[in-house]
């Protein structure tokens, strides 16, 4: 019997539990574990069901819609990024020592 799943490339070889890179147009990237696989190659992603070609369902417009992505070193590397620089966003620079703001800004000279 033919099987129905219309996934292809890496996608096809996804199995549930596997992580993936999500793509939100307002949130970045992220990784999450897949929770669901339907026969057809429908992808759930947390509260998200992909097609199976990997962009978000029912969204109505697919240009600022979730896309899946597969994980890759550049991916974790950009969400490092990110949390890196969301923590020194919090920062009260006000309460830093002046030697410390000293040092800091050598080393990112």
């Amino acid at each position: 019997m033919e099987s129905k799943d219309k996934r292809e490339g890496w996608l096809r070889k996804l199995k549930v539990g596997d992580e993936v890179a999500t793509i939100s147009h307002f949130r970045g990237y992220s990784i999450n574990r897949i929770a669901k696989i339907t026969p057809t190659g429908r992808i759930t992603v947390g509260n998200i069901t992909f097609d199976y070609n990997g962009s978000e369902r029912n969204t109505g417009t697919y240009s600022i819609s979730d896309s899946l992505r597969e994980v890759t070193q550049e991916i974790r590397d950009a969400i490092r990024k990110y949390q890196l620089i969301y923590k020194l966003k919090k920062v009260n620079w006000n309460t830093i020592q002046l030697e410390t703001l000293e040092t800091l800004i050598k080393l990112i000279k």
